[in-house]
């Protein structure tokens, strides 16, 4: 069966729900940003600062590339994934792809209860307001990128993952 891509902004929960979900279909896991740290041996953080932006893309465009092709798994990726063109590309004809969205409130909220830096986003600055500006900007590029977008607003993980599932299953790919 073809990967699941989780996509949406940074703290919507792709990495939380990602592991859950490939618990209950018994599928592997993979976390792009986890792969980037164990594959340079740094954080996130530290590539930023070290290398750049720029490196930091080429990286998650490698790990992609090695991981999209893989079947029953799970994939969770950075926010940005959807900035490059290739990116999209890559997820769109190999996964299933699910646009996970909620209320930029609770995106800033699970933000706050993080102990993952997020180094797009400037710890001195309005942090709603950055996280609007950022999804007025990646919106369209989530849609464009996505099979499937799930609202993730006043639904628990249990209605979430279901609801994956279940469009995963339209495409006829698992029989549960």
């Amino acid at each position: 069966m073809k990967a699941i891509v989780l996509i949406g902004m940074s703290g919507v929960g792709k990495s939380v729900k990602g592991r859950k979900l490939a618990r209950k279909l018994i599928f592997d896991f993979f976390d792009t940003d986890e792969l980037i740290v164990k594959r340079n041996k740094m954080s996130i953080e530290d590539i930023f600062v070290i290398h750049g932006e720029s490196y930091f893309r080429s990286e998650e465009k490698y790990v992609l590339k090695e991981i999209v092709t893989k079947k029953n798994c799970v994939i969770s990726t950075g926010g940005g994934i959807i900035l490059d063109e290739e990116n999209i590309a890559l997820i769109k004809s190999h996964a299933v792809v699910f646009f996970l969205n909620d209320t930029l409130a609770n995106i800033q909220n699970n933000l706050k209860n993080s102990h993952v830096k997020r180094p797009l986003l400037n710890a001195n600055e309005d942090l709603y307001a950055q996280l609007r500006d950022m999804f007025i900007f990646r919106e369209k590029l989530y849609l464009r990128a996505c099979h499937f977008k799930i609202d993730l607003t006043g639904k628990n993980d249990e209605i979430i993952l279901n609801e994956i599932i279940d469009n995963y299953k339209t495409f006829n790919l698992l029989d549960i």
